[in-house]
């Protein structure tokens, strides 16, 4: 297993106290980077988050 930071150890542990049963490991640990990467950022950008839909002509 890749070493992991602090942040990466907190984060983790905070999502896994509320018994959310998550499908994959893979989402959480996902999830957790993609929130590092945003607080080491010191940007957000909601738009980047919005809802995506696939076009279907009628």
């Amino acid at each position: 297993m890749a070493p992991t930071s602090r942040l990466y150890n907190a984060l983790n542990d905070f999502l896994r106290q509320y018994g959310i049963v998550w499908q994959d490991a893979r989402h959480l640990q996902t999830l957790c980077w993609m929130m590092i990467d945003m607080i080491q950022s010191q940007n957000v950008h909601l738009n980047g988050f919005g809802v995506y839909s696939v076009y279907q002509p009628s």
